[in-house]
């Protein structure tokens, strides 16, 4: 089993790509952290050049592109610690099926630990959209979406950014495909994996670490003062978090 630092892989949440994670990596590397981002194949369709060929675009593509980073880094003999935002929750349990130490086996590299920040947690059989949601906050085209800009409450999740870190999100924000959000989970890693929930006390989105379903394995729930795109605006206290606890996992994965 490696005893390096563990490679620290990010899944971004829906319409994002994982350019807003770049406050809270920069930090990372500079400590000396090896960062990885995901980029989800469920977005930024617009962005495709138009006589290219459709591409599988529900959960399960999602959860395999998270493979596709973190599988040739286990290959490579480095452990690899997940860090996941939002919907990238739903995607990253599913995502690291046979990736624990249990599965892998002995004297091999695994994903040794799971940090969902902000994240949605949902057991298997789970939809992040069980029903439709309220039309005023999105705008569809077809099978796409986008976040209506003028939707109620907008103002409220971006308070507290000033014009640097409210020009990293908006250049981050892209479409998502709506088939995401009603594919059901199959599979969910913070059963077999050992899980810390960083929850922000300003999120609006529901407290999903409050309704976690039995048999997970958070071993810690880490509150902080910010809100849901806390990567951007609270980078310091984020990326502190995660540089404890993947040092935490480094070293019980050694003993």
């Amino acid at each position: 089993m490696s005893g390096k630092k563990p490679v620290l892989v990010f899944c971004p949440g829906a319409w994002c790509d994982p350019g807003y994670f770049r406050f809270t990596t920069d930090i990372l590397t500079r400590a000396g952290s090896t960062c990885l981002t995901v980029s989800l194949p469920s977005v930024g369709s617009e962005l495709r050049p138009k006589d290219a060929l459709p591409i599988a675009h529900g959960l399960q593509a999602d959860a395999q592109a998270v493979r596709d980073v973190v599988i040739p880094q286990l290959d490579a003999g480095h452990n690899v610690v997940v860090i996941c935002h939002s919907y990238g929750g739903v995607v990253t349990a599913e995502a690291v099926k046979g990736l624990d130490a249990a599965s892998r086996g002995p004297n091999v590299t695994a994903v040794i630990h799971l940090i969902y920040v902000a994240a949605i947690v949902l057991d298997v059989g789970g939809k992040v959209w069980p029903e439709d949601p309220p039309r005023e906050q999105f705008i569809t085209d077809g099978d796409l979406c986008w976040r209506n800009p003028e939707a109620p409450d907008n103002e409220v999740w971006l308070a507290d950014f000033n014009e640097e870190q409210m020009m990293l999100l908006s250049a981050s924000s892209r479409s998502h495909r709506r088939q995401c959000f009603y594919d059901v989970t199959t599979y969910v890693g913070w059963r077999d994996i050992v899980s810390t929930y960083v929850k922000a006390k300003k999120d609006l989105m529901p407290d999903m670490i409050s309704t976690a379903p039995e048999g997970h394995k958070f071993e810690e729930i880490i509150e902080i003062d910010a809100g849901h795109f806390c990567f951007t605006n609270a980078p310091e206290q984020v990326a502190e978090i995660i540089q404890k606890t993947a040092e935490k996992a480094a070293a019980s994965t050694a003993a």
